[in-house]
């Protein structure tokens, strides 16, 4: 979905609740143009600079890869990205993706001006929870209840919201005692697609590929553990070699069998941490 196909009702509804409010939420399912669409929204209606933190840094990199290309530019420029030591943006980039690691370390070195040189600051997928997505909030709501003649606007976005955890949480925050929630619905041809979703585990995908041996072992393993790939490489941050090989063969075999219009999706065990 690109901007000009994102409803102009919720175009204009979303840009007057932000400019009403210091806190927003959006929430809308996989799909609906949240992580791309929004942002250029509010850089279009706010003007620049925009921030929008995403929780793992392949996502920045995509989110921030795709959104260029919609507004017809590189990477660098209008659109840029930061993650790690790797900052693809200059100073007349408008809207800035970044991981939350990032905007925090920014807090760190260069305190609350590290917020007052953005209008928007976006904090995208906040179910995905981290330590320094957590403390990023607590950071911004400090600075929100100590200076509430600030201009910064917030946006939580997320397909799942426990919408009365972050309401309490900034119920003290001035001009946050009402939270206007906004819902972005799919599109009819978007639903149209999900209805057709057909859902393949790893036994299905076992048998749908020809016989190797690597895939064979990968599978047994498996199936005796099914936490041995978070275990396998000791801190389950990284894919195993078996598993890529695994996802290398499966991709093969769906450019090959399925027709070229055809949108699959590989989720892959990740590590997660644990919260009190």
């Amino acid at each position: 979905m690109n901007v000009e196909a994102f409803p102009r009702s919720l175009k204009n509804k979303i840009i007057e609740k932000v400019k009403s409010n210091k806190l927003t939420i959006i929430v809308g399912p996989t799909g609906c143009g949240k992580s791309s669409i929004v942002p250029q929204l509010l850089l279009d209606g706010f003007g620049c600079p925009i921030l929008c933190t995403q929780p793992r840094r392949l996502a920045v990199v995509a989110v921030s890869n795709h959104v260029a290309q919609q507004r017809g530019t590189v990477v660098g420029e209008e659109v840029g990205y930061h993650v790690g030591q790797d900052r693809v943006a200059n100073r007349q980039t408008g809207l800035l993706f970044a991981t939350a690691g990032i905007l925090l370390e920014e807090l760190k070195n260069n305190g609350l001006q590290a917020l007052t040189k953005f209008k928007v600051v976006i904090i995208d997928e906040c179910h995905e929870r981290s330590i320094e997505s957590d403390l990023c909030l607590t950071i911004i709501k400090e600075f929100m209840m100590a200076s509430p003649r600030c201009n910064l606007r917030l946006i939580l976005m997320s397909a799942t919201f426990n919408h009365s955890k972050y309401t309490s949480f900034f119920r003290k925050v001035p001009g946050c005692d009402y939270v206007d929630t906004i819902t972005i619905q799919t599109a009819n041809a978007i639903d149209m697609f999900y209805s057709r979703v057909q859902t393949f585990y790893l036994e299905s995908i076992y048998k749908m590929l020809p016989y190797n041996e690597e895939v064979d072992d990968y599978c047994t393993d498996m199936k005796a553990d099914p936490m041995h790939e978070l275990k396998s490489n000791g801190s389950g941050k990284l894919l195993s070699s078996n598993l890529l090989e695994v996802i290398a063969l499966l991709a093969d075999h769906l450019h090959i069998e399925e027709p070229m219009d055809k949108i699959f999706l590989i989720f892959a065990p990740t590590y997660r941490r644990e919260y009190c």
